[in-house]
């Protein structure tokens, strides 16, 4: 298996990382992993990169992985990419490499989402639901950016379609609308703090496990003769269905398709 992740552990992770402890804090999370599965009958091979980044470098630059995924890369078409991402523009941009299947898992609330998606198929891709995530506000792309030489500023700002102008402006200003965001955190003190739900991205991974393991043994080719299911776990009350979607005309990546589906199709 290549995993792919840039990110490092922090203490934000800790209550759904069961691979981690504090004393792992600061770790690579795709290295971390290679330790601690290292003596299984799976071998990891850790990319230290972000899905879009792997995919933009050639591929004799790329870091070692396994041979059948460098035939695979050969070939221009994966066979089988999991997606574990949380944010829907690596979703997308997943989607956009047109694997043969992904798997991907998702949350929402207390529900935890495992779909698989099929090239070519009459159901949704991944992307389908997955629309871009709005802009930052200034005080969050401000945070982003702080630090950062001018240069560094301009070229994260223009990749992300962020007003360098204001946010510079806001980082010589900070105090502005600082009053409100006061009289917001006074208010925050005197309510009950909300409870976590980080168990229910604990169950959407072990859920795509599972999904993973039983279509790489071939089990589950009989209940998902549609190539596109969706399995549901609703934890309040801990009920689990499945169903197919039907695809999103907005979809920017398979939108245009013909969506005309029969009712006993949809």
């Amino acid at each position: 298996m290549a995993l792919l992740d840039d990110d490092v552990l922090g203490d934000t992770n800790l209550n759904r990382h069961i691979l981690a402890a504090w004393a792992d804090l600061g770790q690579l999370k795709a290295q971390l992993a290679q330790n601690r599965l290292a003596g299984y009958r799976m071998r990891i091979f850790p990319v230290h990169a972000r899905w879009q980044d792997y995919l933009a470098t050639p591929p004799p630059e790329r870091p070692a992985r396994p041979e059948a995924l460098t035939i695979a890369e050969a070939s221009g078409r994966y066979s089988l990419v999991i997606s574990a991402v949380d944010r829907n523009a690596s979703r997308v941009a997943i989607a956009g490499a047109r694997p043969e299947v992904i798997l991907g898992g998702s949350t929402n609330g207390l529900e935890a989402e495992i779909g698989r998606y099929r090239d070519g198929n009459i159901w949704q891709c991944l992307a389908c639901s997955s629309p871009p995530e709005p802009h930052p506000s200034i005080e969050q792309a401000a945070r982003q950016l702080a630090g950062m030489t001018l240069a560094e500023m301009a070229a994260l700002a223009q990749e992300q379609e962020l007003d360098l102008a204001a946010i510079t402006d806001y980082l010589k200003h900070p105090e502005c609308g600082t009053l409100g965001e006061r009289e917001v955190r006074r208010f925050a003190a005197l309510t009950r703090p909300d409870w976590s739900v980080s168990f229910v991205s604990v169950a959407a991974g072990a859920l795509l496990a599972a999904r993973a393991l039983t279509y790489s043994a071939g089990d589950d080719a009989e209940r998902t003769a549609a190539e596109g299911d969706t399995l549901r776990l609703w934890l309040a009350n801990a009920t689990m269905a499945r169903t197919a979607h039907q695809r999103n005309p907005d979809c920017p990546l398979c939108g245009t398709a013909d969506t005309s589906l029969t009712s006993n199709q949809a």
